[in-house]
């Protein structure tokens, strides 16, 4: 925060370079992504955001074990957040470590949640199911 304070950057500022992250992202342009995101760090380093974004950039490229490390990274650095941990739980269900995403997702109630953390939770129940009937 000192350095962002340092430089005079605005929370507004801050938020713009987040979300030309999540737009680099959502186009695949990954390397970029990934520049922004690593340059937040430091900018932001009460967030749990630029941390997120570089894990999702790494599932992205099928590397679930750095996107692993990169969100027990934010959870450390951001008690409960529900962001880090839903991400942390689709990562683990892409890397077929299905009791690990349940216990994450049972954790959470819908009532404690607001709408959008509810319908990504209901995703994530959806999938572990899906993969349970699977595999018996």
């Amino acid at each position: 925060m000192r350095l962002r304070l340092k430089l005079g950057l605005s929370e507004e500022a801050m938020s713009i370079f987040l979300e030309a992250g999540f737009i680099l992202f959502s186009a695949g342009r990954l390397d970029e992504a990934l520049d922004i995101f690593t340059g937040c760090i430091e900018l932001l380093p009460e967030s749990e955001i630029p941390l997120i974004g570089i894990a999702r950039c790494y599932m992205a490229t099928g590397n679930t074990y750095r996107a692993m490390l990169w969100t027990e990274r934010a959870i450390n650095s951001r008690h409960r957040s529900r962001f880090a941990a839903f991400t942390l739980a689709e990562i683990y269900l892409i890397h077929g470590e299905r009791e690990k995403a349940q216990h994450i997702l049972e954790a959470f109630t819908d009532s404690a949640l607001k709408k959008p953390f509810v319908i990504w939770r209901q995703k994530l129940l959806t999938m572990l199911n899906k993969t349970k009937n699977r595999h018996g």
